[in-house]
């Protein structure tokens, strides 16, 4: 069963957590270097190279490391993480103190490529968060995304609190399938990450409009 957590009570819960997490540390707060499995995630998707959003976007670590022709759009409930994003040479990008609840209707259906990589699970309606990615999605472009299949209680060394969680795991794919459906659009879902913490990761591909 998929298991709840009370501390993400709102966008604003998280946006401080993580606030406090990368003024004590900066760029190297979650960070990571290995970006190939985002890197094949995302080659499935073979359109032209217009916009792409990467929604919880951090320090801007992997909108620098896509390789993508057109405009790279970031946005990050932390407003600490989009300083830091702000000030790296990233090519082509737009960079946004923004929470996926605050996406604008504006954006339904102007990128190709929207990724979320182990966000949605901290926003306080996880489904109503995916469907506001999902519009942004234009006809023809994907949704790849990643939650966690298990979830330490913190994130050790770096956070010595608990992580704001809306749900602390999936555990089942049949339990995240449940949860976000439109299934006939999945392109594939994998397990990615080590057996101390794997994630769940699925391409959607919007072939039409729904």
């Amino acid at each position: 069963m998929i298991q709840t957590w009370i501390h993400a009570t709102s966008p604003t819960t998280v946006a401080q957590f993580y606030d406090r997490q990368y003024r004590a540390h900066g760029a190297r707060a979650f960070a990571s270097d290995d970006w190939a499995w985002a890197q094949a995630a995302v080659a499935t998707y073979t359109g032209p190279q217009l916009q792409m959003l990467d929604a919880g976007c951090g320090h801007g670590a992997w909108l620098a490391a896509v390789a993508w022709d057109g405009q790279r759009v970031g946005i990050d409930a932390s407003g600490e993480a989009v300083l830091i994003a702000q000030t790296r040479d990233i090519k082509s990008s737009v960079i946004e103190h923004r929470a996926i609840e605050a996406i604008p209707d504006t954006w339904q259906g102007l990128f190709d490529i929207v990724t979320c990589w182990g966000v949605l699970e901290h926003t306080v309606d996880p489904v109503a968060a995916w469907l506001r990615l999902w519009a942004c999605v234009r006809v023809g472009g994907i949704l790849a995304i990643t939650v966690p299949m298990v979830f330490p209680e913190c994130l050790a060394p770096i956070a010595a609190e608990p992580n704001p969680l809306t749900i602390e795991r999936f555990g089942t794919v049949d339990e995240w399938r449940a949860l976000f459906g439109h299934n006939d659009d999945r392109i594939h879902d994998a397990v990615i990450g080590d057996a101390t913490r794997p994630d769940w990761l699925a391409v959607y591909r919007k072939d039409a409009l729904l």
